[in-house]
């Protein structure tokens, strides 16, 4: 799903990954890659939920491993999640590259 939310931050392809449903992804894509697409929204999804605590400092860190585990990872998958215009990325690649932020930190 498209948003302009994430266009006007400069993010592209502004793609909502956690309000993006995909109807074939399982019967296209091997377990093992769907469980780790899967964390990866479990990650963004666990920010999301702190994100109004983190931004008027009342989260604390340590509290939640997984919500600590997301913080840190963040840059990270939001470095994958963006792609300048014209740029194609091999779908091999692509999973190799969300395969190592799952299995990092």
């Amino acid at each position: 799903m498209l948003t302009r939310t994430l266009a006007t931050v400069g993010h592209f392809p502004a793609i909502d990954v956690l309000e993006s449903i995909s109807r074939v992804a399982t019967a296209v894509v091997p377990p093992h890659l769907m469980a780790d697409a899967r964390e990866i929204r479990r990650l963004m999804g666990a920010l999301r939920d702190v994100k109004e605590l983190v931004e008027i400092g009342a989260y604390q860190a340590g509290s939640d491993p997984l919500v600590d585990r997301a913080r840190a990872l963040a840059p990270t998958i939001e470095a994958f999640l963006q792609q300048p215009m014209g740029e194609s990325t091999p779908a091999e690649e692509a999973w190799g590259w969300l395969q190592r932020i799952v299995r990092s930190a």
